[in-house]
């Protein structure tokens, strides 16, 4: 099979869930009716622990690409590479956007500060008091600049 994942670029708990994946998938290949893959992508999603849509594109065109025969094989900028990007990228947005109405935020405010951590590669928790202090200082650098701040109506 096609598409195996270079384990030199991923995360260890990643590619041992990744090796997990793509044996019940090909289990599936040789017996589909008996072979739920549904819940194998559920838990191979869950337990990859991914913190950016962007690798969850990424890793849903591969695995798209494991299920599928060679000649549907898509690539990164094909349409189907574009939805599973959209699907992705609407998750990770619906989180953001759940977060904010809870805290009573913006979206783009929990994203800035959120991908600022991330990106920072932090291996300290920052904890909910640091956090709020970030997020209130974006919202108010947002207010000031005109920028949306507060929570999104809800609709």
């Amino acid at each position: 099979m096609a598409n195996k994942m270079n384990k030199q670029d991923i995360p260890q708990h990643v590619a041992d869930s990744a090796k997990l994946m793509e044996a019940e998938i090909e289990k599936w290949h040789k017996n589909p009716e008996k072979v739920l893959i549904e819940n194998g992508f559920h838990h191979h999603f869950e337990q990859s622990k991914f913190t950016d849509w962007c690798a969850v594109s990424d890793e849903g065109l591969r695995i798209y690409n494991l299920v599928v025969s060679e000649d549907e094989a898509a690539v990164k900028g094909s349409a189907i590479a574009g939805v599973i990007s959209s699907v992705a990228a609407a998750g990770a947005g619906s989180v953001l956007e759940s977060l904010a109405m809870a805290l009573g935020v913006s979206e783009r405010s929990l994203a800035i500060v959120l991908e600022d951590y991330v990106e920072g590669d932090r291996a300290d928790a920052m904890g909910m008091v640091e956090f709020a202090r970030q997020v209130a200082q974006t919202e108010a650098e947002a207010k000031a600049e005109g920028k949306p701040s507060g929570p999104s109506p809800r609709p």
